[in-house]
């Protein structure tokens, strides 16, 4: 039988080694292919996160960066509370409450001269200006030879606002003394009178 085989070409001991090479050739596929899976699950997973220390540089430039941002904040805020001292207020009193002090409204309807010459005197740091000053005669002349008190009235009233960080502009201060002449003279006097000047 075996010589019956062997004339055909084939030899059971070579069948058994065919086999043998089949089963490897299977295993080893396999084997190929549990290798293929696990890396595909292994690409599908993100990795572990790694917690990486920066390198020195990096950390001392991020610290400079940090200290930088908090004293660019510091000087911020610092600034933003000068800009708050600096914005210029409101007046005080307004134009037309002129009535609420009657003796001052009196005097200075009947004698603007020496409201302002008042005035003057307490914006220049004497708290009892001489009502009789310098300041009211020039007032008074000015007025009654020329009308044009309002220009001396209006370059008094910058001085206050300027004195006083008080809002508003030249060309107010004129319109506000041409028009309303002894009611910014009362104004500007119970401004100085409720803030003396430093």
């Amino acid at each position: 039988m075996s010589y019956q085989y062997s004339q055909q070409g084939y030899n059971p001991q070579q069948q058994g080694g065919y086999v043998q090479q089949q089963q490897q050739q299977q295993q080893q596929q396999q084997q190929q292919q549990q290798l293929l899976l696990q890396q595909h699950h292994q690409q599908q997973r993100p990795p572990p996160p790694q917690h990486q220390q920066q390198p020195p540089s990096q950390q001392s430039q991020y610290n400079y960066s940090t200290m930088q941002m908090s004293s660019q904040n510091v000087s911020k805020e610092q600034s933003e509370s000068k800009t708050s001292k600096n914005t210029p207020r409101e007046w005080k009193f307004g134009l037309f409450d002129c009535f609420s002090d009657l003796g001052l409204c009196l005097k200075t309807t009947c004698c603007p001269c020496i409201t302002y010459g008042e005035n003057k005197g307490k914006l220049n740091g004497n708290p009892t200006p001489n009502s009789c000053s310098q300041d009211a005669f020039v007032y008074c002349c000015v007025q009654y030879c020329f009308g044009l008190s309002c220009i001396l009235g209006a370059m008094h009233r910058n001085e206050v606002r300027a004195k006083y960080n008080i809002e508003g502009n030249g060309i107010c201060d004129i319109c506000t003394h041409f028009c309303f002449g002894c009611c910014a003279l009362i104004q500007e006097s119970r401004e100085i009178s409720a803030t003396p000047p430093s």
